[in-house]
């Protein structure tokens, strides 16, 4: 049984649970947030049609949804999660995340359409309440039994 320190203040309490949360926020919570973002970009971007004009590179080698490219961190007590992945081609502008998002010029094609996999994992965590649950399995890795 893991026993908390003894805190001779409510700001050395508060210090001592920011700390906990913050590691619960780069660790349990990160996981899982990329977790729903590569799981969303297998759906609604590689589910939405195959190439023809270029190899994918399927959630690897800094591909859009590779875990990898990912990025996490924690600023004034919020988490933030981006994909990095880099277009194929690097002459392309916007970044990847951007223009499947959003869609690129013209919007005729499939492949052109608006894909908004990051909204759409915001939205399932947010429906699940998956990042309270995370959160809570990152206090209690820590000894923080919370309910």
């Amino acid at each position: 049984m893991r026993i908390l320190p003894t805190f001779n203040s409510i700001e050395e309490l508060n210090a001592h649970l920011q700390t906990a949360i913050n590691n619960a926020l780069e660790n349990e919570v990160a996981k899982g947030i990329k977790e729903v973002i590569q799981q969303e970009v297998r759906i609604l971007v590689y589910g939405a049609g195959q190439p023809i004009w270029y190899e994918r590179r399927n959630l690897s080698n800094g591909s859009l949804g590779d875990i990898g490219s990912m990025h996490s961190m924690v600023y004034n007590n919020t988490l933030f999660v981006t994909d990095n992945a880099k277009p194929k081609k690097q002459e392309q502008l916007n970044p990847l995340v951007e223009n499947i998002e959003e869609g690129y010029w013209g919007k005729d094609k499939w492949w052109n359409i608006p894909r908004p996999f990051m909204s759409s994992a915001e939205d399932i965590i947010l429906e699940n309440k998956a990042h309270i649950i995370w959160l809570s399995e990152g206090l209690d890795r820590q000894g923080i039994k919370v309910k």
